[in-house]
């Protein structure tokens, strides 16, 4: 595990690396156009100052392809590549489908493949695959929103598996905190329902953890070895946001702190919590694992397989902590994805 800058030679750029024709891909149909929008720029901004060429493709929510401003069928915006960075988030982006596209284009592409994508995409299927791995989850129920049922069927289906509140309802497949709510009465469930499906008709309900928020990042070395990053603290400004929603995520307002401060052993179990998990899914590159402590155990929330790169994003920061700059990140991801490892 990757706990100081001493390991920053792991993720060296290796002499004589070539210089590549690099797409970065961003925007997509989900909710997370702007906050892809965001990764890509950055992105494309620091490849700027590297020595590759870069060529920013948009997905608008359309689903149009767009290089420099001009329609393109998908094929011709990635025609002659050597590697996207694929800076997607939520779904189709993040959910094996563009993963798919890309291999039947053959161009190589950071971050894991079309099955760890989907998932660690759908909550319910990973928290499952967590379990059998051993790893703590916070108790949870499915709900299926069906043709004629009413949202209040389903408030009384969650009281016989989960009682006591407060509960969380979120969609089952989708990031940055979209259509979560918080519920503290048994009266403001069917409408935490209506919500979730505004975006989809599958709700996971889960027990509120209360306890410190966490994430943990995973990154490759050079010979394709995972590491788990420093941990990060996540912290809400109290009087604003009750957890790291969407608005929280993304308004600067939540303070980050890393390392985190914890106990050195605790951090340990967050750090191995995360390479289990990463090891479970089957995932590629990097990823990034965000979890609760309660009473000294790592809850595991979700897996992100794409998560953020934007200057608020979490990721970046816990790179960074470990010496390694963000043109440096983007450099190893490059020559891992050209490897096609």
């Amino acid at each position: 595990m990757l706990q100081g800058v001493a390991h920053q030679a792991f993720f060296c750029k290796s002499k004589g690396m070539a210089s590549f024709l690099v797409g970065v891909l961003m925007g997509g149909p989900s909710a997370e156009h702007e906050i892809s929008l965001a990764s890509g720029r950055s992105i494309a901004v620091a490849l700027g100052h590297s020595s590759h060429c870069v060529r920013p493709i948009i997905v608008a929510k359309d689903g149009a392809w767009m290089v420099f401003g001009k329609r393109l069928a998908s094929g011709s915006a990635l025609a002659g590549l050597d590697a996207v960075i694929n800076a997607l988030h939520g779904e189709w982006g993040e959910d094996g489908q563009v993963q798919l596209l890309l291999q039947a284009h053959g161009v190589p592409y950071t971050g894991s493949g079309p099955f760890a994508s989907a998932l660690a995409m759908d909550k319910w299927i990973s928290r499952t695959i967590f379990k059998e791995h051993g790893l703590a989850t916070p108790q949870s129920v499915l709900v299926t929103n069906y043709p004629g049922e009413h949202s209040f069927e389903n408030a009384s289906h969650i009281l016989v598996k989960l009682p006591q509140g407060p509960w969380v309802v979120k969609p089952v497949s989708r990031g940055s905190s979209v259509g979560v709510s918080v519920v503290d009465e048994v009266s403001m469930l069917p409408s935490a329902f209506d919500h979730v499906f505004e975006f989809q008709d599958k709700a996971l309900v889960e027990e509120y953890l209360s306890g410190m928020e966490v994430s943990c990042g995973v990154l490759e070395d050079n010979q394709g070895v995972p590491h788990a990053l420093p941990v990060s603290e996540i912290i809400p400004q109290k009087n604003r946001y009750r957890f790291f929603d969407y608005d929280a995520k993304y308004s600067g307002e939540t303070e980050e702190i890393t390392p985190a401060r914890i106990p050195s052993l605790l951090a340990l179990k967050v750090q191995d919590a995360a390479l289990k998990a990463y090891f479970a899914i089957g995932c590629r590159h990097y990823a990034r694992v965000d979890m609760v402590i309660v009473e000294n155990v790592p809850m595991v929330l979700e897996l992100n397989t794409l998560p953020g790169l934007t200057p608020e994003s979490i990721l970046p920061k816990q790179v960074e902590a470990i010496g390694l700059s963000f043109i440096s990140f983007l450099e190893h991801l490059l020559e891992r994805t050209v490897r096609r490892t």
